[in-house]
C-alpha cells in the first residue's frame, strides 16, 4: 500500500516522465511509426496519471485540507495556468 509521501513522489516522477516524452515527441517526425509509438506511450501515461490524481490524490487532499485551503490551492492553480498561458502566447 502506498503512503501519502510515496503517492506524491510517484506523481512527481510521472510529471517528469511526461515532460521527457513531450521533449522526445517535439524532436521526432510526426509521420514516423516511432512518433506514433511514443505518442501512444504518452497518451497512456497521461490517462494513468489523471486517473491516479482523480481517484487517489484529490480525495486525499479533500480529506486533509480545510475548505479555505482548498479554495486557496484552486486559486493558486488557476493563477499558475493563466501565467503559463501568458508566457506561451508571448
Amino acid at each position: 500500500m502506498f503512503t501519502n509521501q510515496s503517492k506524491v513522489d510517484e506523481s512527481y516522477r510521472e510529471h517528469e516522465q511526461m515532460k521527457d516524452l513531450l521533449n522526445d515527441l517535439s524532436t521526432m517526425d510526426p509521420k514516423s511509426n516511432a512518433f506514433d509509438t511514443k505518442f501512444a506511450d504518452f497518451k497512456y501515461n497521461i490517462q494513468h496519471h489523471v486517473e491516479a490524481e482523480e481517484n487517489e490524490i484529490f480525495p486525499l487532499l479533500m480529506q486533509r485540507m480545510s475548505m479555505d485551503e482548498q479554495v486557496d490551492l484552486g486559486r493558486r492553480i488557476h493563477n499558475r495556468k493563466l501565467d503559463l498561458k501568458t508566457r506561451r502566447a508571448a
